[in-house]
Parts: structure tokens; sequence; C-alpha cells
């Protein structure tokens, strides 16, 4: 299974975990994760793989 490291709340960097953790750190969409092999820290909701967590709703910062 893929652990991803996550930015919380209070701007940490917090991991290795697991997604099953996910709701015990308060992983949101928007919250930042990275894992290996990603170029770059992206929204939860952003990554193919976790986007079933949150019901298939992609996180954009972008104002409407």
């Amino acid at each position: 299974m893929t652990e991803y490291y996550i930015i919380d709340n209070n701007g940490n960097q917090v991991g290795p975990i697991s997604e099953v953790l996910f709701n015990n750190y308060g992983v949101t969409a928007s919250t930042l994760v990275w894992c290996e092999g990603m170029p770059e820290w992206k929204h939860a909701s952003e990554v193919p793989e976790l986007r079933h967590l949150f019901g298939c709703l992609l996180y954009t910062s972008d104002a409407a």
C-alpha cells in the first residue's frame, strides 16, 4: 500500500501514513499530499489514486 506524506493544519509535514489513516489526520480534498514518485505536492483530490476518498470531487484553489 502506498504511503503518503501530508501537510497538516498547522503546516507541518507528517508521515508517512497510509490512506486508511487519513481520517485520523483530518485529511481533506484540499490537504497537500506527496508520495514517492510524485514530482510535487498536490491537493489530495488531484491524486487519481485518492479521488475515491472525496467523492470524486476535484479541489481547485481558483475562486469562481
